[in-house]
């Protein structure tokens, strides 16, 4: 062991073996040379013996070459390397290592070794995973919502008997892929459309307003897990202890937006639906409030992915039953396993508190409706009422953003529901990230077989959401619309009032039913 001595660089100079050994990095013949205590070299490049215990103690003959430009600077005369310490030269670096060797790793490998051990320290990694994980998600979701309203105008055909956009292919060519193109062609359209500007508006709360209404959707996506872990690492932007809590918080704020919206178009018509979804909003966020109680009393927790981790463990908060330690590799294995799973997952309690769960997912699905203004509840923008609603003086990219942040909030609001009622990323039988094999295939290596699974349940976790998208839809072309004073009565009357029976449905069922 060489630790905490001084190692001669200029002075007395360099040896001719290391002298040479930093000509052939620089050179770029070898990438790492390695010199041990007993005098072997690990390379032939070396055409001498060399004693690091001889050469820390001063004891090398002169170089027959300067070697000052192999070091940073010209004046340095010795350099302080202790175990495992790493000295940089101009080609190269020295490092003794804990075996006793002195490692010389040519400078380019050096630096790119020293960057990665920086990117792989935790408040970096946290970091710049965590920025790669918003880039990845924000290019996603912004896809998805561009291809939710090419989704709504198919739906729409289909169920009202038309054809629906099936133009729009591949640009230049006649190739019309069922018109998925559709979605590009508006954005260009939005983005060259003329934004006109009313002379009577308030211009400082008219331009900010459609950008209040767009940037909070997507801030609830920054705490919900998409996924289990990706080597390794969790796929929840960020993870904290109030999730719920921060969803609600955000979500609140797109209210301003639609208000600003209506109040600084200084017209009537944008004004009562501003006025329309203020109160409509705060009546709906008491009852989706007081819905998912039940689920933190069941769970004893506020954290999304614990909520997540739960259900895996435990089943979607919507079934009333669940298979406990059940999987195909344990009942491959053994089948006798099959029933006792069966019988370690009934339970009584589980089954009384199916029915208030399903209260529950009913009050918030549908008071997620309300939220994000999707008909029936879809009155501040009712066009047979009030022209266009709180848009109506937006025209261009002023109109997109609130367009978009409508379904942008709906996908928020559907992961949402995923992750709280529908077991988020997981599937039954389907491993997490963490597995070390896929479907038993022997060449399919341990850490390729996790990136695998982690890819199958970020896929999951968007089918779910696509498939309550869909649903969102489907609802919107088949029922009509509330009159305002329904709306109203039904939030106040019947959802506020059950949502608050329903959390001590829950607490007595918690509380007396024990098996």
């Amino acid at each position: 062991m060489l630790a905490g001595v001084d190692v001669v660089l200029m002075g007395a100079g360099i040896p001719r073996t290391i002298s040479g050994a930093l000509d052939d990095l620089a050179a770029g013949r070898p990438d790492e040379l390695r010199l041990d205590v007993d005098g072997a070299t690990s390379e032939d490049h070396f055409a001498t013996a060399f004693d690091p215990a001889a050469f820390c103690r001063g004891e090398v003959p002169e170089p027959k070459r300067p070697c000052s430009k192999y070091c940073e600077r010209r004046d340095q005369r010795r350099c302080s390397l202790a175990d495992g310490e790493v000295k940089f030269l101009r080609f190269a670096m020295l490092r003794l290592d804990s075996s006793g060797g002195l490692l010389v790793t040519k400078w380019r490998r050096a630096r790119f070794m020293d960057i990665l051990n920086l990117l792989l320290s935790p408040e970096i990694f946290l970091v710049w995973t965590s920025l790669v994980k918003t880039l990845v998600l924000l290019g996603i979701i912004l896809g998805l919502v561009s291809y939710t309203v090419y989704a709504e105008r198919k739906v729409s055909a289909f169920i009202q008997n038309r054809v629906g956009p099936n133009r729009v292919g591949i640009p230049l060519t006649n190739v019309r892929l069922l018109g998925l193109g559709q979605p590009i062609a508006d954005a260009l359209k939005l983005l060259l459309k003329e934004n006109f500007i009313p002379n009577s508006v308030n211009k400082f709360y008219y331009y900010i307003a459609p950008k209040l209404a767009m940037i909070p959707p997507i801030l609830v996506l920054a705490v919900l897990p998409f996924g289990s872990e990706l080597f390794g690492v969790p796929m929840v932007i960020a993870d904290i202890n109030i999730g719920v809590l921060y969803v609600f918080a955000v979500s609140s704020l797109g209210v301003y937006g639609i208000v600003l919206a209506g109040w600084a178009s200084n017209s009537k018509y944008p004004f009562l639906g501003g006025i329309r979804s203020s109160s409509q909003m705060i009546s709906y966020e008491l009852a989706l409030g007081l819905s998912v109680v039940p689920v933190f009393l069941i769970i004893g927790t506020l954290s999304l992915p614990e909520i997540v981790d739960w259900q895996v463990k435990n089943g979607w908060l919507v079934f009333p039953f669940w298979p406990q330690g059940f999987s195909i590799e344990a009942a491959m294995h053994d089948p006798k396993i099959i029933i006792d799973s069966i019988v370690a997952g009934f339970s009584v309690q589980r089954i009384l508190l199916w029915i208030p769960m399903l209260i529950s997912f009913v009050i918030f699905l549908v008071a997620m409706f309300a939220e994000t203004n999707r008909a029936p509840f879809d009155l501040p923008e009712a066009e047979q009422e009030l022209v266009g609603g709180y848009h109506t003086e937006y025209s261009g990219m002023g109109f997109a953003l609130f367009f978009l942040g409508e379904y942008a909030a709906m996908i928020a609001g559907s992961g949402v529901i995923v992750t709280l009622f529908l077991g988020g990323w997981s599937l039954p039988l389907v491993p997490d990230g963490s597995a070390t094999s896929f479907l038993g295939l022997p060449f399919i290596p341990a850490w390729m077989a996790g990136a695998l699974w982690g890819l199958v349940n970020i896929g999951v976790f968007f089918a779910k959401v696509s498939a309550l998208l869909f649903f969102f839809i489907w609802v919107r072309w088949t029922v009509p619309r509330f009159r305002y004073d329904q709306l109203m009565k039904l939030g106040w009357y019947f959802f506020f009032e059950l949502a608050l029976v329903n959390i001590f449905i829950t607490a007595i069922v918690l509380a007396f039913v024990k098996f």
